[in-house]
């Protein structure tokens, strides 16, 4: 698994974390949310090829526990932007009790392939997942458009050929900053496209690199 690192994460960029960590939503985000919110269909997560990156992992690595319960045979690699803060300020943006606790038997307890990072500075190497999914995550949370561009750019830079983004919900304000930088990069076709899931309605993006 170490193979896909660019670089180990360090001690230090732990501390770096800080900056995202009143971001951070409490969603669930179930395997059922992804295929839904998405409009993935369940074989997505069984290819035992397929290195998928859940990007914002949630306060449980929901997605990476179902699969391995139900037996599937993708690899998720769950990026946690606060993974390795103190207590205290890993809790500081979870409002409700039972979401600390429960944030606090997964931190005891994280998934295999769990990973500190930022979305705007992944620790991966070029070119190594199949599949990168963000649900009420990047780019949704990123309020300033230097922010949004370098979580594409690095989204783009980890994908291999061939690979997909998919992203849901992206703000409307969100739109023209995407669309700007997208369109000026050869090496990918995209769509935003409005869609109603379960739950919401909002804009999905979807990313193939060449």
């Amino acid at each position: 698994m170490s193979k896909i690192f660019e670089r180990q994460p360090r001690e230090e960029d732990k501390f770096n974390l800080k900056k995202d960590s009143e971001e951070i939503a409490t969603t669930s985000r179930r395997l059922a949310d992804y295929m839904d919110m998405l409009k993935l269909a369940e074989d997505e997560f069984d290819n035992p090829d397929s290195l998928i990156l859940d990007l914002g992992s949630g306060i449980e690595q929901n997605l990476a526990k179902d699969i391995r319960q139900r037996g599937l045979k993708s690899k998720i690699i769950s990026l946690d932007p606060k993974l390795g803060l103190s207590d205290e300020e890993d809790l500081s943006g979870i409002g409700q009790d039972l979401d600390k606790e429960i944030r606090m038997k997964a931190r005891k307890n994280a998934e295999s392939g769990t990973v500190a990072g930022l979305s705007n500075e992944l620790p991966f190497s070029d070119n190594v997942f199949k599949r990168i999914y963000a649900i009420y995550s990047a780019p949704y949370y990123l309020n300033h458009p230097e922010d949004i561009k370098k979580t594409l750019r690095e989204m783009i830079r980890v994908l291999k050929p061939g690979g997909i983004v998919k992203a849901f919900p992206i703000e409307e304000e969100q739109v023209e900053v995407l669309q700007s930088l997208l369109e000026s990069s050869d090496n990918i076709n995209f769509s935003i496209k409005r869609i109603a899931t379960k739950t919401d309605y909002g804009n999905l993006l979807t990313i193939n690199k060449k």
